[in-house]
């Protein structure tokens, strides 16, 4: 059967290992029927696959849907499915799946979706110091991590996206 004609039940009866549509049988879904898969089954999407599916069933997703998302799929997402996502969907995403995110990815969002990533440490990273006197400190990645993009310049951009929002 065409994925198309598959209902919402249907699909959420599928098991991952059933889940073999191609890029275009999942471009060819409803953001309804997108939103019916469960997080483990979006989990098992490859790059092509997640390649495939539209911006508004990407924008379809719950948190909890876009947070199995891992690394690898949040790299292959085009600029088009990433300014599909709200605001409050930027603020779900892990700082591991931020981190994933490429400048031209970044360079793509919009200003409510760069503004939803208020905190510096969304952007830069992080230094967390444990209270244990022999622990190491443990470093989290931004969404900029790795690139030539300083604390003072995120810290600019988000000034900059919140005065253009009429903050």
């Amino acid at each position: 059967r065409q994925a198309t004609a598959l209902t919402r039940a249907q699909i959420t009866a599928l098991s991952p290992s059933q889940m073999g549509f191609s890029s275009a049988q999942l471009l060819a879904l409803s953001a309804a029927q997108f939103a019916s898969f469960d997080p483990e089954d979006i989990a098992v999407l490859t790059t092509t696959q997640i390649r495939g599916v539209t911006a508004q069933a990407l924008a379809a997703l719950e948190s909890s849907q876009l947070s199995a998302l891992s690394a690898t799929q949040i790299a292959a997402l085009n600029v088009t499915q990433l300014r599909g996502l709200s605001a409050a969907d930027m603020t779900a995403l892990t700082a591991t799946q931020l981190g994933a995110m490429t400048g031209t990815q970044i360079g793509g969002l919009a200003i409510p979706q760069i503004r939803a990533l208020s905190a510096t440490d969304d952007l830069v990273g992080w230094t967390e110091r444990k209270k244990e006197k022999d622990a190491e400190a443990v470093k989290h990645k931004g969404a900029f991590d790795g690139m030539e993009i300083t604390r003072k310049d995120a810290e600019a951009m988000i000034l900059a996206a919140r005065v253009e929002a009429g903050w």
